[in-house]
This record gives structure tokens, sequence and C-alpha cells, in this order.
């Protein structure tokens, strides 16, 4: 990180939800990114992972201080999770693949029509839908893990 910003280790650091030096984390970063130093592709591998690794799920929302860890998601049965604990768990992964990272939120409109949500909170504008920044070639970059492949 030759030019990397002043402070951006902030962003490498494990914090009580962002728990990237849990065992079992660090072992499936591990195994996603296998041998490659490249962080590009590694950052890559580990979105694929996540977002497709769990299944997104905004109607199972536990607001517990311990339910929204990292490490929580990753070990629930049944592997799936709402954008902010999709994109928490990305977040560890990707420093404990010593890539930065860090959250950022969006108010987005629902285009995929999911009419329950829609009835649920009586609106199609999803507010405080959560994302990763990621620090990679100088630049932040946006991503959501939010919503699998299938969807």
């Amino acid at each position: 990180m030759n030019n990397a910003p002043l402070g951006i280790e902030i962003y490498l650091e494990p914090t009580f939800f962002v728990d990237s030096t849990q065992p079992d984390i660090v072992r499936f970063v591990k195994n996603t990114i296998g041998n490659e130093i490249d962080k590009t592709k590694n950052a890559i591998k580990l979105y694929n992972a996540v977002r497709d690794g769990w299944r997104y799920n905004p109607y199972n929302i536990d607001l517990k201080h311990t339910a929204l860890k990292a490490s929580s998601l990753f070990n629930r049965e049944n592997k799936s999770g709402y954008c902010i604990e999709k994109a928490c768990l990305l977040v560890a992964c990707l420093r404990a693949a010593n890539i930065p990272a860090r959250f950022c939120f969006f108010d987005v409109k629902n285009h995929i029509g999911v009419e329950k949500l829609v009835e649920l909170l009586k609106t199609d504008v999803l507010v405080f839908h959560a994302c990763v920044d990621i620090y990679l070639n100088d630049n932040w970059i946006k991503a959501t893990p939010a919503f699998n492949e299938a969807l």
C-alpha cells in the first residue's frame, strides 16, 4: 500500500462485529483464495464466495449484538442473512486477507419486486442498505454482497 492514504490501517483491524481473526473466518479465507497473491483477484473470490455462499434473506433480522458479528453469520445453520450481515462478513473476510475494507450505506429502490418485503415496509425503498468499500489499486471500490447470483 505504497500510495495508501494515512490511517488506512484502521480498515484492516478486527472489531467486535468484524471479527476477522476468528479461526473459522481465517480458514474460510485461506481456502477461498488459496495461493493467489493478487489482491484484486482475492477480493473478487471473496466477494463471490460471500455473495453466493449465504442466501439473501431480509425476513429474519436479529439485532442482538452477537447476532450481528461476522462469525455469527458464518456459522449460521441456514446459511442466509440480510445485507448488513453479509456486508459484515465480507468486510471481515477482506480484512483477514489483508485487503482494507469498510462499510458504506445507501437507500436503494427495490427492483426485484419482493411483494412480501414491500408490504412489510410499506415502501419499495430499502433504507440503510449495507454495502462494502474495498480499497484496491489506490481507490475505494463499492460492492454489495447482499443479493446472491440466483436473485
